[in-house]
């Protein structure tokens, strides 16, 4: 199981890598800190701020964004596929 969820963060970080060469973007990580080869560690580290809610309404709990993701978070969500409602879908 360590083995795979290794493999799976291996390829994070080079989807991410090689789609930031493609574009010759770059990713803002803490501290400002610019880069074009982010780790995995930096690419988790991008993504330590975000804030959830979760309200409660007639219809279920909902799940809401405290602020909208900045720049890089939304880039590198992008290249990996994954939308943003993956924090603010429905819950059961």
């Amino acid at each position: 199981m360590m083995l795979i969820t290794m493999m799976i963060l291996s390829v994070i970080e080079h989807v991410v890598r090689r789609e930031l060469k493609k574009e010759e973007a770059i990713v803002v990580g803490p501290g400002k800190i610019k880069m074009k080869r982010p780790t995995f560690k930096a690419i988790v580290d991008i993504f330590y701020n975000i804030a959830v809610f979760a309200i409660k309404d007639k219809q279920g709990v909902k799940r809401i964004l405290k602020k909208p993701l900045n720049e890089s978070q939304s880039k590198i969500m992008r290249y990996l596929g994954l939308d943003e409602s993956i924090f603010t879908g429905t819950v059961l």
